[in-house]
């Protein structure tokens, strides 16, 4: 499983907007139906930066939720409350059904400064952190010791 969304990130980063189609197993995607994957844009970009990267990712069987938050002449305090609060937003829209079942998860991709909100979001979240619905949390050129 952390294999398969990993590959499936990579994948996007390395076919970018190549217009071929490798053939669908359908029965794989099923097994990616109770996930959800949460993407976190990174400085100065919006949600539609993220746009192919998350159509991507739903067309692999993923249920897709981006957050579109204010980067740019805002306080870092008020970027962290808004991308937090959005990415609430997203774990509450995950199908509740589908959360509880065996084997759900929550994974995350943040792109830059979005991964650096991820990993604000869990340090103050300590029960989604130890939570066994966590996925994989995947950083693409996040600063994690300094730019």
């Amino acid at each position: 499983m952390r294999k398969s969304l990993i590959t499936v990130v990579f994948g996007v980063l390395v076919t970018g907007c190549s217009q071929s189609e490798a053939p669908k197993e359908i029965s794989d995607y099923n097994s990616h139906k109770n996930q959800q994957v949460i993407i976190v844009h990174g400085l100065a970009r919006s949600a539609s930066s993220m746009e192919e990267m998350s159509e991507r990712v739903e067309e692999h069987g993923y249920q897709v939720c981006v957050v579109d938050y204010p980067t740019v002449g805002r306080e870092l305090d008020y970027t962290l409350h808004k991308s937090g609060l959005q990415i609430d937003e997203c774990v509450y829209q995950f199908d509740r059904e589908l959360s509880q079942a065996s084997g759900s998860k929550i994974h995350f991709v943040g792109h830059s400064l979005g991964g650096l909100v991820i990993r604000d979001y869990l340090a103050k979240k300590p029960a989604m952190t130890y939570s066994q619905h966590l996925g994989e949390v995947v950083f693409l050129g996040t600063p994690n010791h300094g730019s």
